[in-house]
């Protein structure tokens, strides 16, 4: 039988009671418990809490309440009740702070069940009034019984003004252009002088509205006293709009001031680098981090900052145990393309190829997931060391793919377009037999198809790293270098050109000549080259150590007279 709704009854026993506030509510009889002992005991009310919940507490308040508007209503949750218990409802209350602790809101008996369960009030926001600061409680009460348990929930203070709005500027892309050029960095400054004094953030987006939830983070430069975006790149050229609004200790937020600016096309850009990602001129590493996004190092950067990001982890080709996205365990390469370089990727199966289209937050990177296209495996083959020019163990899919390597103009043939010849591609790839043979893709004017593929000598490949370290001896083509993981020594096998231009493929199973030694696989378990990274006129080599430190060694050094190694001392440039 339900039990009937009652009068609320304020001098019942308090069981729980926490917090200065409640204990000065008490001591003011308002909640003075009776000299009698209960004839039965109640479970008191547990897991209290509110939706939505006030932040930026302290002390013994639970901080600021922002704006629920007089339509909508303040949720408040507490367990009641004991497993198999008998019939046991709730009675929820709120009281101001101080004037004499009046109660604003009585919800009567309610949430009436047998049983553990949750009991919830919800409190109209007319009854709550800017400024003033409130303290809530709710009674467990077993039916026809007096006495029941209460427990003092949460103080806080309702803010429900919003702050005023930000003003954008930026010397760097200004109104009208004249500034930063695309591809080039820079700030935007908020100014938030009429947010008033319980500011405690900005928020911004880029060329999107700003999220309900909010969006990304300003930052506070203290020795200035500006708030600030961290610098933005821009990919192309045009009109683009930056949204802001600031945020106070009660979490409202202002209303929005949107930033419409140019950011004109570059009159002189750089001319494309291989190796180089975010065009500053420099040879870039790519290394993947803890949290599963590519970043990429660059020659002078801080070991220990960890890179910048090269495509974030949601961008990845490849997938964690939790179907999250990420970039661990996906082969990676990137050399030529356009105005810098594209990505190329192979994870499940599966060969990506990114276009180099920088997004405008860091956190953006280089490679977005709009920007990539699956490549096609080339259906056409075709073997010159065989009499009829037929491919013998060609696969029709790229599952067998175990290393990739961007080696840019390697056949000298601009298959497709005058561009085609930057995008070929290596790769080793392995036969049922473990067999491993090393095959190149023909670029065409798309990064994200080939012409045909040809193999290149013998399936020996299977204890050889492949790695293309640029043109190396000036003959226009890439050499090709190789890890002999069986004795850790790096070989050079030099291109050649034949009559008519184009490279002589032979060349890369011809004698090499041994330029490294020491490069032990227990020591280096990886083992590549980008080129030339500290710009010397040398194409250098790159390792990582087991525990995912990165090392260079500068390469263009006179023989080792009894090790033949042509490698410098390595050289830390990513800390783990």
């Amino acid at each position: 039988m339900p039990m009937p709704r009652r009068k609320p009854i304020h001098n019942r026993r308090l069981t729980v009671l926490t917090g200065g506030i409640a204990t000065a509510i008490l001591a003011s009889g308002l909640l003075a418990a009776p000299a009698s002992a209960a004839s039965t005991a109640i479970a008191s009310p547990t897991n209290l809490r509110m939706q939505r919940a006030p932040i930026n507490g302290s002390g013994d308040s639970c901080g600021f309440l922002g704006a629920i508007g007089s339509s909508s209503t303040l949720d408040l949750f507490a367990t009641i009740g004991e497993p198999n218990g008998p019939l046991i409802g709730a009675h929820f209350e709120v009281h101001e702070v101080g004037n004499g602790n009046p109660t604003v809101w009585d919800g009567g008996w309610d949430s009436e069940w047998q049983g553990t369960h949750e009991a919830i009030a919800r409190v109209p926001g007319a009854v709550l009034t800017n400024g003033k600061t409130y303290a809530w409680s709710v009674e467990a009460g077993l039916a026809n019984q007096p006495d029941p348990a209460r427990t003092v929930g949460c103080t806080f203070t309702y803010d429900d003004t919003r702050p005023g709005t930000p003003t954008i500027t930026s010397t760097d892309f200004p109104v009208n252009g004249g500034g930063k050029y695309v591809g080039q960095e820079g700030v935007f400054i908020f100014d938030v002088g009429s947010a008033g004094p319980d500011l405690t953030g900005v928020e911004y987006a880029l060329d999107t509205s700003l999220p309900v939830g909010g969006g990304r983070k300003a930052i506070y430069d203290a020795p200035s006293g500006t708030w600030r975006t961290p610098p933005l790149t821009f990919g192309q050229w045009g009109t683009n709009n930056l949204s802001a609004q600031t945020i106070d200790h009660a979490g409202n937020r202002s209303w929005t001031m949107t930033y419409t600016f140019f950011v004109p096309s570059n009159p002189n850009p750089p001319a494309p680098k291989p190796g180089d990602i975010n065009r500053d001129g420099k040879v870039d590493i790519l290394s993947v981090d803890a949290a599963g996004a590519l970043r990429f190092h660059s020659a002078g950067d801080n070991p220990t900052a960890g890179g910048r990001i090269a495509a974030a982890a949601n961008a990845g080709l490849a997938e964690d145990a939790g179907g999250h996205r990420t970039w661990a365990g996906t082969l990676t390469t990137h050399r030529g393309g356009d105005a810098a370089d594209n990505l190329y990727a192979h994870a499940n199966s599966s060969l990506g190829a990114y276009r180099n289209f920088p997004g405008p937050l860091p956190e953006d990177g280089f490679f977005l997931t709009k920007r990539k296209s699956v490549v096609v495996r080339p259906q056409t083959c075709v073997d010159p060391a065989a009499v009829d020019g037929t491919c013998t163990g060609y696969a029709d899919s790229w599952s067998q793919v175990k290393q990739l390597v961007a080696a840019g103009d390697v056949d000298g043939v601009a298959t497709g377009g005058s561009n085609a010849s930057t995008r070929d591609l290596f790769t080793v790839e392995t036969d049922a037999a473990g067999n491993a043979q090393l095959w190149l893709f023909s670029g065409t004017i798309l990064p994200s198809s080939f012409d045909h593929a040809t193999p290149i000598g013998p399936a020996t490949r299977q204890n050889q790293d492949i790695m293309v370290p640029g043109d190396v001896t000036g003959d226009g083509l890439p050499e090709l270098w190789i890890r002999d993981r069986t004795n850790g020594n790096v070989y050079q096998y030099a291109s050649v050109r034949k009559a008519d231009g184009t490279a002589d493929l032979d060349a890369y199973t011809a004698t090499p000549t041994l330029i490294g030694t020491g490069f032990d696989t227990t020591t280096y378990p990886k083992v590549s080259t980008d080129g030339d990274f500290d710009a010397d006129g040398h194409a250098d080599l790159w390792a990582r150590t087991p525990n995912g430190n990165v090392h260079t060694f500068p390469g263009g050094n006179t023989p080792d007279p009894a090790t033949g190694n042509t490698f410098g001392p390595a050289q830390l440039i990513a800390g783990n």
